[in-house]
């Protein structure tokens, strides 16, 4: 196994630098932690937001970026497929059910269509879309994932044995 350290950062393309950062900071309420030239790319601006633990959110703005295409840069909704290898949505957890809903108030109040909660087995979640249609999810646990989500049947639709199923989960 490779000693990683978790997820230091995830990186998305932007339209807009400003009114990203103006959502994600005013809305969500993630701190700014840096906005410079990204380093190698002429044009492109770079940011990075904390979204605790030592994660960051980034940001990249590129000065000619190829247009976005539903169904393939990014999903429809939360249940539309997107292209192999996209980012399909970002969650980002919250600790309890106020705090969620609290957030839900504030999307809500900046004009943005909020899914009600749902309810997962394992996790609460809402959906909504950021600036530039991007799918996010904010969740929060409601125990950890267990015995009921290694699903016998998905292991034998997608052709996984049972030993390799022992070497993935071990």
């Amino acid at each position: 196994m490779i000693p990683t350290q978790g997820v230091n950062h995830i990186a998305l393309s932007v339209s807009d630098m400003k009114r990203t950062l103006e959502f994600y900071t005013g809305v969500l309420g993630l701190r700014l932690l840096g906005l410079f030239p990204m380093h190698g790319v002429p044009g492109a601006s770079h940011a990075f937001l904390d979204m605790g633990g030592g994660r960051m959110l980034s940001f990249i703005q590129f000065a000619a970026p190829p247009e976005k295409r539903e169904g393939v840069t990014h999903p429809a909704d939360p249940g539309s497929p997107s292209a192999v290898a996209t980012m399909h949505h970002l969650a980002l957890q919250v600790p309890d059910a106020a705090a969620e809903a609290a957030l839900r108030d504030r999307v809500k109040q900046a004009g943005i269509r909020v899914s009600h909660p749902y309810d997962h087995g394992f996790c609460v979640s809402i959906y909504f879309k950021g600036p530039d249609g991007e799918q996010l999810e904010v969740t929060y646990p409601t125990r950890p994932l267990g015995a009921e989500e290694l699903d016998a049947e998905t292991f034998r639709v997608l052709g996984i044995s049972a030993e390799e199923r022992a070497a993935m989960t071990r």
